[in-house]
C-alpha cells in the first residue's frame, strides 16, 4: 500500500510527512488523517527541548477539545439563530399593544359626570374592571353629603420622580386645584376606559387611613387587565403615576 494511503478518494497522510502537516487539527483532517494521528504527529513536530511528555500532550489534548467546540457551534449555530429570531418575533406578541397616550400634556383636559344617585358598589361595577380590591366600599370610603349629578373638568397631574404626596398636595394648591375623590375616579374609569392602560391614575382626595399604613384607590392595568387597587400610599411617588385634580365642578341635576 506504500507510505501513502487512499481513502474517500483523498490522499491520507503517511506519518511523518512533514511536507503536508501544518499543526493544524483541521488542515490535517482535510488530508484524511484522524485524532490519534494528529495527536502522535504533534508530538513529533512540535516538542520542544526543554518540553516533557506531559506538556505536550496537554497542549495537544487542549486544541484537540477547542477544534470539537468550533464544529459543535458551527453545527447549532443555524439552530441557535432561528430560535433568537422566532423569539423576538413571537414575545412582541405577548406584549400588550399600547396605543398613542390618551392624555399627553398637563394642559388636556377630561370632562366627567359624577352621579352621587349611583352607590359605591354600582358605580365600581359600572367600570367593568377585571380585578378590583375588596377594600374599596362604603364603610372604608362613606359617601359624602353631595346629591344629584355634577360635571367635573379633571386633569391627570404629572410629577418629577421621587417626589412626595404632601408636595404633590401643595402643588396642585398653587393652581386651585383640588385632589380628586374616589367618586371622580370611579367616574373616570367607566367613562374614560382607556387611561389607565398608559399610567396608573391616583385620586389622593380619598385616603383610607389605617392603623400602620394609608391606603389610596388608583386605576391601573396589566397587561390587557383594567384594575381598581387600593395601594399603601408611598414615602415617595414615581414618576410614572398622574394624580386626578379637579379644576372645575358645576351641579347639572339636583337630587329629587
Amino acid at each position: 500500500m506504500g507510505d501513502q494511503k487512499e481513502q474517500n478518494g483523498k490522499r491520507r497522510p503517511a506519518f511523518g510527512d512533514s511536507s503536508i502537516f501544518d499543526g493544524d487539527l483541521e488542515g490535517w483532517e482535510s488530508q484524511g488523517g484522524g485524532e490519534e494521528e494528529y495527536l502522535a504527529q504533534t508530538v513529533s513536530f512540535k516538542k520542544e527541548p526543554e518540553d516533557t511528555g506531559s506538556q505536550i500532550l496537554h497542549r495537544v489534548l487542549r486544541k484537540i477539545r477547542w477544534t470539537r467546540r468550533k464544529r459543535l457551534l458551527l453545527i447549532l449555530s443555524p439552530t441557535l439563530l432561528a430560535i433568537a429570531m422566532a423569539a423576538v418575533a413571537f414575545i412582541p406578541g405577548l406584549l400588550p399593544i399600547r396605543e398613542q397616550p390618551v392624555v399627553s400634556q398637563l394642559d388636556d383636559q377630561l370632562s366627567i359626570t359624577v352621579d352621587y344617585g349611583k352607590s359605591l358598589r354600582e358605580m365600581v361595577k359600572a367600570g367593568g374592571y377585571t380585578s378590583e380590591s375588596l377594600g374599596i366600599n362604603s364603610n372604608n370610603f362613606p359617601r359624602n353629603d353631595k346629591r344629584g349629578k355634577t360635571r367635573v373638568k379633571v386633569i391627570l397631574l404629572p410629577i418629577e420622580d421621587r417626589i412626595r404626596t404632601e408636595s404633590i398636595l401643595e402643588k396642585a394648591t398653587r393652581r386651585g386645584w383640588q385632589p380628586a375623590q374616589i367618586e371622580h375616579l370611579l367616574a373616570v374609569g367607566i367613562q374614560h376606559p382607556k387611561i389607565q392602560e398608559q399610567f396608573p391614575v391616583v385620586a389622593l382626595g380619598s385616603i383610607l387611613n389605617k392603623e400602620v399604613v394609608h391606603q389610596v384607590a388608583i386605576l391601573t392595568s396589566w397587561y390587557q387587565e383594567r384594575r381598581l387597587e387600593l395601594i399603601a400610599v408611598p414615602a415617595r411617588w414615581r414618576e410614572t403615576y398622574r394624580f386626578l385634580m379637579i379644576t372645575e365642578e358645576e351641579a347639572i341635576e339636583d337630587a329629587p
